[in-house]
């Protein structure tokens, strides 16, 4: 937690390698989430364009804003 709100790619072996993963951190007292990372996997091949054989960033981050979003 730095207090930012991210989207970013990094190495997410930590977590069992998935395509990517929501943090997100809440004050305990109140419920309120405090700061939310969108954290794509930089292991995996990206593309914005469709192209074959690479994971969508667009369709992948949809479904992690969503986990933003707490849905």
């Amino acid at each position: 937690m730095d207090g930012n709100n991210d989207v970013t790619w990094d190495d997410l072996n930590r977590y069992q390698n998935p395509i990517a993963v929501t943090v997100f951190w809440c004050n305990t007292s109140t419920g309120v989430v405090v700061e939310a990372d969108l954290i794509n996997n930089r292991n995996f091949v990206w593309a914005s364009d469709g192209w074959d054989g690479s994971y969508d960033v667009q369709n992948i981050d949809t479904h992690e804003f969503g986990h933003f979003l707490v849905l």
